[in-house]
């Protein structure tokens, strides 16, 4: 007989690598080498510092870039000059589960999702152009991802919007998904 075959073996692996290099685990080795705390709490500061360091404006976390944005949420036209720097965070943590658990095309949308409401949280906003840089997908794929998002009546401020898809009646990703959940979805086909 031979052994049971492990699906996935491959990406299991790059994920648990990439988790141990997160500025999370790597607090929580420095606490746990030069303090002496426990591994819970050490876990618990780790978390707690690395989401305190990664929110705050004045300070870039490993994960995050410093990147040019159109200054302003309203600022919606495509020949707008005004830019402003802002912190995005291109990939996450959370990425990694995503990942494992539905694949490259939920991934994708989680950050889609996470740097535009970073950029609109810093009262910017980012072109199609500037998207397809950050994420590492063709215009087209990105303009169906859009397209299909818009679909399910989630807003999604970009620059270069039209005016009638600003003034759909569409709600933000948090918004949206509590919608679903009163609705009776279930909780992982809305994270999904």
């Amino acid at each position: 007989m031979g052994t049971n075959k492990e699906y996935r073996k491959g990406l299991k692996y790059r994920v648990a690598s990439a988790r141990s290099k997160t500025l999370e685990s790597l607090l929580s080795a420095k606490f746990r080498q030069e303090i002496g705390t426990s591994k819970v709490e050490s876990n618990l500061l780790g978390e707690r510092i690395s989401k305190w360091i990664l929110k705050r404006p004045d300070i870039r976390g490993p994960n995050q870039i410093i990147f040019y944005a159109s200054k302003g949420r309203a600022s919606f036209a495509r020949r707008y000059k005004n830019t402003k720097k802002v912190n995005l965070t291109v990939y996450d943590t959370e990425d990694l589960d995503l990942e494992v658990e539905f694949g490259i095309y939920t991934l994708q949308i989680s950050r889609l999702f996470r740097i535009l409401e970073e950029a609109y949280s810093a009262d910017s906003l980012l072109s199609s152009k500037e998207l397809t840089l950050l994420l590492g997908i063709s215009p087209t794929a990105l303009r169906g991802k859009l397209q299909s998002l818009r679909h399910e009546g989630i807003f999604i401020p970009t620059k270069g919007m039209a005016k009638k898809e600003r003034k759909r009646a569409a709600l933000f990703r948090s918004t949206w998904a509590l919608a679903k959940y009163f609705k009776g979805f279930s909780l992982q086909e809305i994270r999904k």
